[in-house]
């Protein structure tokens, strides 16, 4: 699963477990780590070009940050907290995304099992991929309301 699929579920779940009283955030670390490995049970296509995906996670991520910006600086802080422990497992293993721009320097580990060989439930269109990226920006701003 892409940057932002992982970004917007770490956010709504964030953003979620705050307005339920700003002492529940802390329930939101381990609920987006975990959505993070429930997530990676989709592929990505592989398909795509690197270039394909570098736009498609910049595209998503600008929406991101127009989200937060219009979510005002208090909720821009909860979604990034999200948006990063979301990403906690590839953050770790992309050493912060290294491997994914210079994968010859910077292999890959795999140190979370949801990044194992024969992790992945189905490998999805690019269609379903645009789609499930809609429809998890459109829980973030539910969620920020």
């Amino acid at each position: 699963m892409h940057l932002n699929a992982h970004a917007f579920a770490g956010a709504a779940i964030a953003a979620t477990c705050y307005n339920l009283g700003p002492g529940a955030l802390l329930a939101a670390a381990p609920l987006a780590i975990a959505s993070h490995c429930l997530m990676d049970k989709i592929g990505e296509p592989r398909n795509w070009t690197r270039s394909q995906h570098t736009l498609f996670d910049g595209a998503f991520m600008a929406l991101f940050a127009a989200a937060a910006v219009a979510a005002g600086p208090e909720m821009a802080w909860v979604m990034l907290f999200g948006a990063v422990f979301g990403n906690i497992p590839d953050i770790m293993d992309k050493r912060c995304y290294l491997s994914v721009l210079f994968p010859d320097r910077f292999p890959a580990r795999r140190w979370w099992f949801c990044h194992r060989k024969g992790y992945e439930a189905f490998q999805p269109t690019s269609t379903h991929t645009v789609l499930f990226s809609a429809i998890l920006y459109a829980a973030i701003l539910w969620s920020t309301l």
